[in-house]
């Protein structure tokens, strides 16, 4: 590795002193990444999730069948999956993991389920669509909703070019932690619905899938989520329901016997109107003038940027930065130079991830801040701000063939090998 400047030899060996800590971060430093016309090297940061099994049997290739399903998930690992009746399963832990549908799909179908958390709109219910059965996969839907946006989105969540077909970012009332989400693919159209009204709707992209396995799906380090009520109905179900319906017939009701007329009634005398007696003026009171209070001031709600690079003050480089924010709260991402300037600066949402990218050569310091309430003015969270900066510093380095990757997890993850710091806020870049 060569022999370190004295400030970055001291992080590491902090690091090394600390291994018998929990540390929430995991850095991957990935090399080999090819310009255009180059030839590629190999480049693979993980390897893919396990196939889900029950009791050992993996689940069945996907074959285009339209049978009668009955809602049964399996599932690999029972650390992470709990199912606590017959249509209800929850799912937990700091990893992916997904429960599948035994029986593929095929061409229209609805999903329902009524789906809680313990962390009411900070709860991430999230349902694969016409997947492969293991985990992301091409030509997959996704369906995402919480308490802060709702979206469709296609192929895989860490994919950089993903595909978000549909996204609503407006704040459900989920304040009672219990809501019911419906998904629906008819003809070309994919639609998601909470509480049966409708937050995103769009024509299917191309290449997507027709036929799958439909799974539940918890994201990384994302608040734990059960579905109950599970109900799934394929193309033949729906087509019986919209014809078998049937239609009440009103009984016939009985014809009344007739009513006998009256005999008419005699014209009585008329009675004379008294004549009307004066009414006297009312005296009225003066009321001394009020004046009406002034309006109350609602305050704006609080300010939530989306992901997105705010402050990128060095462009022109090839290195990328992929931070994955899967905390309960949003973050400020700040990438610095050994002088401890600000060169690149990215908000990020809880729950989504970003690549910083265009990073030239060179050693850099990551920091990172978490809170609610952000203040653009002063690109600081106003509300339960934390302030952290990584225990070592990251090289950037580009030939002729190769440029570098990192990618950085702001929660806690198992194998993790570097820590963090706490920083003064004022030195916070």
């Amino acid at each position: 590795m060569g022999q370190l400047p004295g400030r970055v030899a001291q992080r590491w060996i902090r690091a090394a002193l600390r291994r018998y800590i929990p540390l929430g971060l995991m850095l991957t430093l990935l090399v080999g990444c090819t310009r255009p016309g180059v030839a590629p090297a190999v480049v693979k940061p993980t390897s893919p999730p396990p196939s889900p099994t029950a009791k050992g049997v993996a689940a069945q290739a996907v074959p285009g069948a339209d049978a009668s399903l009955a809602p049964e998930f399996v599932y690999g690992d029972e650390t992470l999956w709990q199912k606590l009746a017959v249509d209800a399963y929850t799912a937990s832990g700091e990893q992916d993991t997904f429960a599948w549908l035994q029986e593929p799909v095929a061409g229209d179908f609805a999903f329902t389920a009524d789906v809680e958390s313990d962390w009411g709109d900070y709860g991430e219910a999230m349902v694969v669509v016409y997947g492969d059965g293991q985990s992301w996969s091409q030509g997959c839907l996704i369906f995402n909703v919480t308490g802060f946006w709702q979206a469709i989105r296609a192929n895989s969540v860490y994919d950089p070019d993903c595909d978000w077909v549909a996204i609503n970012e407006q704040e459900l009332d989920l304040e009672r932690n219990a809501y019911r989400m419906t998904v629906r693919v008819s003809g070309d159209m994919a639609t998601l619905l909470v509480d049966d009204r409708t937050v995103a709707s769009a024509p299917l992209p191309p290449k997507i899938n027709r036929a799958g396995y439909v799974g539940l799906a918890k994201f990384g380090g994302s608040a734990p989520v059960t579905f109950r009520n599970i109900v799934v109905q394929n193309e033949r179900q729906l087509a019986q329901a919209a014809t078998n319906t049937p239609i009440a017939t009103k009984a016939p009701t009985d014809t009344p016997a007739p009513t006998r007329t009256p005999r008419p009634t005699s014209t009585p005398e008329p009675t004379l109107t008294p004549r009307p007696t004066h009414t006297p003026t009312e005296t009225l009171t003066p009321l001394p003038p009020t004046e009406p209070p002034p309006p109350t001031n609602t305050p704006p709600p609080p300010y939530r940027p989306p992901t997105s690079m705010l402050i990128d003050s060095a462009p022109g480089g090839l290195g990328t930065l992929l931070i994955k924010n899967g905390t309960s709260a949003d973050a400020l991402v700040v990438l610095a130079g050994l002088d401890e300037k600000a060169v690149k600066t990215a908000y990020i949402r809880l729950g989504e991830s970003f690549t910083m990218t265009g990073i030239t050569d060179a050693e850099y310091l990551i920091y990172y801040s978490k809170g609610e309430a952000f203040d653009k003015a002063t690109n600081r969270f106003t509300q339960n701000a934390t302030y952290q900066r990584m225990d070592i510093t990251v090289p950037f380095t580009t030939t002729a063939t190769q440029y570098t990757q990192v990618e950085v997890t702001l929660y806690a993850v198992e194998g993790g090998t570097v820590g963090s710091e706490p920083v003064d806020p004022a030195l916070f870049p």
